[in-house]
């Protein structure tokens, strides 16, 4: 009896022995395989990706920040061009009317006056060109005139426009040129008029009469 108790407690130990080194064997394993795992995990490369990404954001920060500095330039340079050359004209535009001005260029301008104060004008002597709106002769008295006005002898030019309204009440149908008052002043049509000691003195009256009169002017 103590014999077979005896084998029967050495089967058991051995079967325990046995279930015991089972147990290690599936208990290692999975931590090999958990060690093994682990190993693969800490194998990954996101950092050096991170790393790269935020380079290449720092190359592009750099790049842009260069083109602006060049825009920049450019802009400067442009204005600073531009202002030179915008010196440089007006100098020029300016010396060229002081020498029209010394050398008393051929630039004339008519002050225009009102019918109205026909007699009123400050110079003793000076004549009054009166056009029509449409007349087409215009350039012509103006071509005439300049050329009068480069002479010693010329005396001052006034221009009156006779189709405005503020000289509507001296437009009519015949003229009359040889009055005493102002208010009998009648024109029809373009007259060139002299004025000596605030009196109409000479009246030339259409197109052809006043560029006759201008060529005797102008010799």
């Amino acid at each position: 009896m103590e014999a077979k108790n005896a084998k029967k407690s050495n089967s058991k130990k051995q079967t325990t022995n046995k279930k015991t080194q089972v147990k290690k064997v599936v208990s290692e394993e999975p931590k090999k395989n958990s060690k093994k795992e682990v190993k693969v995990i800490t194998k990954k490369t996101e950092p050096k990706t991170t790393k790269t990404v935020v380079k290449e954001k720092i190359n592009d920060g750099r790049v842009t920040s260069n083109e602006v500095t060049n825009l920049i330039k450019i802009i400067l340079a442009v204005t600073v061009i531009f202002l030179i050359f915008y010196g440089i004209t007006t100098l020029v535009t300016k010396n060229k009317k002081t020498e029209q001005l010394n050398t008393g260029d051929v630039v004339i301008q008519y002050d225009e006056i009102l019918l109205g104060n026909l007699l009123e004008q400050p110079k003793s002597e000076y004549y009054v060109l009166v056009t029509e709106e449409d007349d087409q002769y215009k350039d012509t008295y103006s071509t005439y005139l300049n050329t009068y006005k480069t002479k010693e002898n010329a005396i001052r030019v006034y221009s009156a426009n006779l189709d405005s309204g503020f000289n509507s009440a001296y437009l009519s149908e015949t003229s009359n040129t040889n009055i005493n008052d102002i208010k009998d002043l009648k024109l029809s049509t373009s007259t060139l008029l002299k004025v000596s000691g605030k009196k109409v003195v000479s009246a030339y009256e259409g197109n052809f009469k006043i560029i006759e009169h201008l060529k005797t002017l102008i010799k």
